[in-house]
């Protein structure tokens, strides 16, 4: 990859047809994760997923507020304004 994008996340798109280029979705932890195409076949239409809405459902259908203890630090550590913004979303 040429350059450098600053980002805690990314997802890396890449269809063989297209090698060695590939597209790039890069997010910070306090950005919700892009929508970004699924490749197929060559011709096919590629259906766009939204992976945020579905980690939110999984989330709640889970109840996982209930098992994780959000007092604990995070691991690995986050940059002092990512500790700041994830302590103002938990009560």
């Amino acid at each position: 990859m040429i350059g450098a994008i600053a980002s805690d996340y990314r997802i890396l798109i890449s269809r063989s047809p297209q090698r060695p280029k590939a597209q790039l979705y890069a997010f910070s932890l306090r950005q919700p994760i892009p929508a970004f195409p699924i490749p197929l076949r060559t011709g096919e239409q590629e259906p766009l997923l939204e992976l945020q809405p579905l980690l939110h459902r999984v989330y709640d259908r889970a109840r996982l507020e209930l098992a994780i203890d959000y007092t604990q630090p995070c691991t690995p550590k986050l940059s002092a304004e990512d500790e700041a913004w994830v302590s103002s979303l938990v009560p």
